[in-house]
């Protein structure tokens, strides 16, 4: 894990007093190793990356989400609609709208499903949204009705398959699967962002205020979903305006009782944040990244399949924070291992002498590798026994890896020494 530490806080004349410098540059802890932040105590903090833009798209082509068939019709029909939707603030706040409360309506013609109509669950005093959703949609020739479902509830319809589907498409099908477009979290323009979370809370957010102990009262923004992309995307969007949020889980799946029926409901996830930051006493925002102080860690068991994440860097987001490959961070298409090349070659060498083997190194990339760290020796194929083994190799003053192999033969000793291969 990606994690800073943390020095004691000081005391000056009985006053506590926080140096926001007094951190650790981040760097690779063993996930069992990480120690929690404990008031007045040291303690670790996981990095929350704050993600550069790296999209500038200024509008998004719609084509795509229909055929000549539907161009026809809406020739036929006299219908002059733009198939390119200007990406603005504007549209931002309506795609967070959507996410919140959209959703699509399908039709099932020759068992062939087909998005027809897209919806807006809002509230009857929800009056500036419902006003706003439908002068946007509106203004690109679309036409729009209300549906009254109870005293309080009612939808505003908006008949465009062509949108429904591409909002389908862009933001997810399903309150589980809602996602927020990729042309959107990572849009170099803030204000796309800023727009889209205006739209989000707007539709499914709400405003209390937290009792801080003897801090105060602070005022709180709350969301919550049952999608666990939707909740940790929020969190990155978040940092990457500078906002510190908390994610928690609210409720586990199961069933409940709504409106005196039984019903399924999915786990349920809610994130909090502080408008004025005030409420965010333990978390540091800097320019690339915010901390965030470890809670608790604690070990689990679990039985059941690993899947291998590869990319590009080695590291990859795990619940927002931090990871990589193998307990090792990858560069230039090595790994990085905390220990020396000594102590590595000397953990390996013990193994091989306690089942009586010689260890063969070797670059390899086409033996099948059992792991990424040494292991005892394990029967692979034909009599062969082999050791997996990661070493650092210092190039040009940066730290990069040679991966290894020990290869162990019944009919067969071979060896070589370390410093032959690198």
């Amino acid at each position: 894990m990606l994690a800073a530490h943390s020095k004691t806080n000081r005391w000056n004349n009985g006053i506590r007093s926080y140096t926001i410098g007094d951190f650790t540059e981040p760097h690779w802890i063993r996930a069992d190793k990480i120690k929690p932040k404990k008031s007045n105590h040291d303690g670790d903090y996981l990095v929350l990356p704050r993600l550069k833009g790296a999209r500038s798209e200024t509008q998004m082509d719609i084509s795509g989400f229909t055929n000549v068939h539907g161009k026809s019709i809406m020739i036929g029909q006299n219908r002059c609609v733009d198939l390119k939707l200007i990406l603005d603030k504007e549209l931002a706040w309506v795609l967070g709208i959507f996410v919140a409360e959209g959703f699509t309506i399908a039709s099932y013609r020759r068992n062939k499903k087909q998005i027809i109509e897209l919806q807006f669950s809002l509230n009857r005093n929800e009056i500036d949204i419902r006003h706003r959703l439908a002068k946007y949609f509106t203004n690109l020739g679309y036409h729009t009705g209300i549906r009254t479902y109870d005293s309080a509830a009612i939808a505003l319809r908006v008949y465009a398959s062509l949108i429904a589907r591409a909002f389908a498409t862009w933001c997810g099908s399903g309150a589980s699967h809602k996602r927020i477009p990729n042309f959107v979290l990572f849009h170099s323009d803030k204000e796309i962002l800023e727009g889209f979370l205006d739209g989000y809370i707007a539709g499914d957010g709400h405003h209390a205020v937290h009792s801080a102990h003897s801090y105060g009262k602070y005022p709180m923004v709350r969301s919550s979903t049952v999608s666990k992309t939707l909740i940790l995307q929020l969190q990155l969007m978040y940092a990457r305006l500078g906002i510190v949020t908390s994610l928690r889980k609210v409720s586990d799946e199961g069933e409940e009782i709504i409106l005196g029926r039984r019903v399924h409901t999915h786990t349920k996830y809610s994130l909090n944040y502080y408008p004025n930051s005030k409420g965010n006493f333990n978390c540091r925002v800097f320019d690339n990244h915010i901390l965030m102080p470890v809670r608790k860690v604690e070990t689990v068991d679990y039985e059941g399949p690993i899947c291998n994440i590869t990319t590009t860097s080695g590291t990859y987001l795990v619940s927002n924070a931090v990871t990589h490959n193998c307990g090792t961070y990858v560069l230039g298409g090595g790994c990085v291992v905390t220990d020396e090349v000594k102590d590595i070659v000397e953990k390996a060498e013990a193994i091989a002498k306690a089942h009586n083997l010689k260890l063969k190194w070797f670059a390899s990339g086409r033996f099948h590798e059992i792991n990424a760290t040494p292991v005892e020796g394990v029967k692979y194929g034909r009599g062969f026994y082999k050791l997996a083994l990661t070493i650092p190799k210092n190039i040009e003053d940066k730290i990069q890896t040679i991966r290894f192999l020990g290869e162990y033969s019944k009919r067969k000793y071979t060896s070589e020494k370390l410093d032959d291969v690198i």
